[in-house]
């Protein structure tokens, strides 16, 4: 995950890509969304990475912990 004030306005993204990271945690715990099912809905992610960020979530208290992109 980074942060880029250049990219969404600095919200969380996953690394080289303009996906927010929220919006699939959103997916996974209020809709319910199977990592397969966000895989497939955003074929640029791969599941690794998807459970590595979900189990960094949760790992972390439900806390968002990133890398800052500084120019």
């Amino acid at each position: 995950m980074t942060c880029d004030p250049d990219v969404l306005g600095g919200k969380p993204v996953f690394r080289n890509t303009r996906i927010p990271v929220l919006q699939i945690l959103r997916h996974y715990y209020v809709e319910k969304w199977s990592v397969e099912e966000i895989v497939s809905e955003y074929p640029s992610l791969d599941p690794q990475t998807v459970r590595r960020v979900i189990e960094e979530y949760e790992k972390n208290g439900g806390v968002l912990r990133v890398r800052f992109v500084v120019r």
